[in-house]
């Protein structure tokens, strides 16, 4: 069944028809009453079946005309288009009001762009500036006279001992400058500054420096003494002899002042290379023998027991360690093991030539990098007595790997997370270890152990000097070189999944056994 519904429409005052299909028929109320498909209810014989709607229904039989609207509906349809003429006249003025604000604004902001520069025109000036700045700056150091270069170099030249407060100091190779820029991710870290200067700095002018803490900032500065150990051993010298030369001022005690003396002293010591942690860990070790001795103990006893703490720290924490550590690891080396080690260690030196001298015998593969090249010194020692040796470059380590079946490492610190600090690159070696399923053991004495902890390279490093990554006659061609930054780490990490054991005096640990070792120890 069809019914012709005449909707009411209030817009155009008067009724549209809309055929609709009834969807079902149903008894309700005595009469019949249709439900459409939306749900509302119509009854033939209302015309209102929805609130504000009105409907009109009848069968689709015969065309349905609805009268025309009369009376209050006339009038109602007059006041409608009344007021629908008054809108459109509003509507008609707001859109005119917007056009002309809108022009307006137009005009303001062309008028305020002819005034500004461009970006371009501002980047050009900029970079004429910048031209002439470095043209003025280059012009000045052209000027400015070499007298105190060629002094320098006349200095070099002659007698190579010199004394300095009746101390003899052995001079190292001159000191290299740097001139690299500053690596904007890095500008954290200590940037190298090898040309400032060392003996104007204040514990030197002020006359605090002792002779023999001088000449080792020096020579470490230079790269004459260079390794975790051997700076730590000649730092304990140099304290040797400080405390043999030291005479306690009047009115102070000897524990006191002896403390804030050695603080200028690893002052002077940071200002030439930041401190290794094998350094940091001797100085707070004497200190703590420093700070135990009683103020009524006489200054010589005190002075006598600060210098066998001194001696025995040596002998017992780095010596006897690494024999200790060539003991243990002598076990893990078996006759026709090919060896792969990097750069240089002492302690692994050590290993090797322990294990060669009790008759087992092993080819060793020795891995080095630029700049540094420490490696040469590592192969110079192990041929010469008498192991046979191959050299090569980081580069081939993956073919090289190949061949190998142990991985012996040295260590700069062992850290509380687990993670070994080592020379930049030893990260790399074990990686590539471990995607051959090659054992890599850590040789490090506990005196190496510390409680900082680290999981990347960026946090914490020393930067080297950026010109030893270029050969020296490109080096001034490429310090002005804006686009170019030289980065010169030093050090990287190595987390501990890499790393099969730890060889320590005390044993073979884990490398996460670090914390439990340091608590012992106090």
């Amino acid at each position: 069944m069809q019914f012709n519904v005449a909707v009411w429409n209030s817009r155009d005052r008067r009724y549209k028809y809309r055929l609709t299909k009834i969807m079902d028929l149903e008894e309700a109320n005595g009469g019949k009453s249709l439900k459409l498909k939306s749900n509302f209810q119509l009854n033939p014989e209302a015309a209102i079946f929805l609130p504000n709607r009105k409907y009109l229904v009848e069968e689709s039989s015969s065309s349905y005309s609805p009268p025309p609207p009369s009376g209050d509906r006339a009038v109602e349809r007059t006041t409608s288009l009344d007021e629908r003429l008054e809108k459109e006249k509003m509507k008609a003025e707001r859109k005119a009001k917007f056009e002309a604000e809108r022009a307006a604004k137009s005009n303001n902001e062309a008028a305020s762009k002819e005034n500004e520069k461009s970006k371009a025109e501002t980047r050009a000036e900029r970079r004429a500036k910048q031209e002439a700045q470095r043209a003025a700056k280059t012009k000045a150091q052209q000027q400015i006279p070499s007298t105190a270069k060629a002094t320098a170099t006349a200095v070099s030249k002659e007698s190579t001992q010199e004394t300095i407060n009746q101390v003899r100091v052995v001079k190292a190779k001159p000191v290299a400058t740097s001139r690299g820029k500053r690596v904007h991710f890095l500008s954290h870290l200590r940037q190298y500054k090898s040309d400032e200067p060392l003996l104007k700095s204040p514990p030197f002018a002020r006359g605090d420096l002792h002779p023999a803490m001088l000449r080792l900032g020096l020579q470490i500065a230079s790269g004459a003494i260079c390794g975790s150990n051997a700076r730590c051993i000649a730092f304990l010298q140099a304290l040797k002899q400080m405390i043999v030369d030291y005479v306690t001022p009047s009115n102070k005690e000897l524990c006191r002042d002896l403390d804030d003396k050695l603080d200028v002293q690893v002052q002077f010591l940071q200002k030439c290379r930041p401190i290794s942690v094998s350094t940091e860990n001797a100085v707070s070790h004497f200190k703590r023998k420093l700070t135990a001795e009683p103020s009524t103990t006489a200054d010589a006893d005190i002075k006598s027991k600060l210098l066998e703490a001194a001696e025995t720290y040596v002998k017992e924490s780095i010596l006897y360690a690494g024999k200790t550590i060539a003991e243990l690891a002598f076990d893990k080396i078996c006759d026709g093991d090919v060896i792969l080690v990097f750069a240089h260690s002492s302690v692994v030196n050590t290993v090797l030539k322990t294990a060669f001298s009790k008759g087992t015998r092993f080819h060793v593969v020795v891995v080095d990098s630029r700049p540094k090249l420490e490696g040469l010194k590592t192969k110079t020692c192990l041929v010469r007595h008498g192991i046979e040796c191959t050299y090569t470059l980081i580069n081939a380590i993956s073919y090289t790997m190949q061949k190998v079946t142990k991985v012996f490492l040295g260590a700069h610190a062992l850290l509380a997370n687990g993670y070994v600090m080592s020379r930049v690159g030893t990260a790399q070696v074990a990686l590539v270890a471990k995607a051959y399923n090659v054992p890599v053991l850590i040789c490090c004495e506990t005196h190496k152990f510390t409680d900082k902890v680290q999981i990347d390279s960026f946090v914490y490093n020393e930067l080297g000097n950026p010109e030893d990554l270029v050969r020296s006659d490109e080096s001034d061609r490429l310090a002005d070189l804006p686009c170019l930054d030289l980065l010169h780490l030093m050090y990287d990490v190595t987390p501990p999944d890499l790393v099969s054991a730890a060889i320590t005096e005390i044993g073979m640990l884990p490398c996460t056994s670090v914390p439990v070792v340091l608590r012992l120890r106090r």
